[in-house]
């Protein structure tokens, strides 16, 4: 599972005033898809229905009764200065600032795999320096 970091006053920088709460929904569930999948902050165009909820329904409404289709969002979204389109798809302005990238994440990830293993070797096998550095222990 990876995370990422939104401060808890983001609604009130100036970027996001004008936006429609359509279009903060959209740019923060594209964060955290981002965050799932380890894109770097590459948005994929073909996700943007989903993540924007247009694949169950045709069209939302704004307060003032005028409606927002994915297109509209996310010309806000680049307007506001949150995205960058890039060919088909989205690229989120300093992602690399605020997020972890791949790299990080997957090499966190292999040194908790690692420890894991030197842990449940130490347990199993032993708490001897060479179980927790077996060739079984380290693969």
């Amino acid at each position: 599972m990876s995370w990422v970091s939104v401060n808890s006053n983001f609604y009130t920088h100036r970027k996001f005033l004008g936006l429609s709460n359509d279009a903060v929904a959209l740019w923060l569930r594209g964060l955290a898809y981002c965050g799932q999948y380890l894109t770097d902050g590459r948005l994929p165009s073909s996700a943007i229905g989903l993540l924007s909820g247009f694949a169950m329904q045709a069209i939302s409404t704004t307060a003032d009764g005028t409606s927002e289709d994915p297109a509209t969002l996310t010309e806000a979204l680049i307007s506001a200065g949150l995205w960058v389109r890039d060919g088909n798809d989205f690229l989120y302005h300093n992602y690399d600032k605020y997020q972890q990238l791949r790299a990080t994440v997957e090499k966190k990830r292999h040194s908790k795999s690692i420890a894991g293993a030197i842990g449940a070797a130490s347990r199993w096998h032993g708490t001897s320096h060479e179980a927790a550095n077996s060739k079984r222990c380290l693969q």
